[in-house]
């Protein structure tokens, strides 16, 4: 319990690996991304919100939820700063809720030389259904020189 022992989560972490700070910097440029983007009930209403956000965000596709476990998602670019965000909303109905309930691990493989790590069922089927859809996509927009 850490409120009986503030040094307990230190001690807890001691271990563990340092994060950069240009890592921490690009995680907190990309939180406006999260809300209210991820939850825009509209694409006029996503783009709207991108506008308001540090850089030259655009939005590229909003597509609703789908089959084979597709959630909704946002594609959004900016433009100045060659970037790529697929912007995924959390848990929001009764079928997001199963799927984070359905918390059973996979083994996935991380590519070459990388090894192998593991991934929840529910969100790795989500993530391959998203691919599945806009992969080419990624991957063009990758290979012109955006950090996707």
């Amino acid at each position: 319990n850490v409120g009986l022992d503030p040094e307990a989560s230190q001690r807890e972490h001691a271990r563990c690996k340092h994060v950069e700070l240009s890592a921490l910097m690009e995680l907190s440029e990309a939180l406006p991304l999260a809300t209210p983007i991820a939850y825009s009930p509209c694409a006029a209403d996503a783009q709207r919100q991108l506008r308001l956000i540090n850089g030259a965000w655009q939005l590229v596709l909003s597509e609703p939820a789908g089959p084979g476990g597709q959630p909704p998602f946002i594609l959004a670019v900016d433009k100045k700063a060659q970037r790529a965000a697929v912007i995924i909303p959390g848990t929001q109905t009764p079928t997001d809720l199963v799927t984070d309930l359905s918390a059973l691990p996979v083994r996935v493989d991380l590519g070459l030389g990388r090894g192998t790590g593991w991934a929840h069922r529910g969100m790795l089927r989500q993530a391959c259904a998203i691919v599945r859809l806009i992969g080419s996509l990624l991957e063009r927009l990758e290979n012109d020189g955006h950090s996707v």
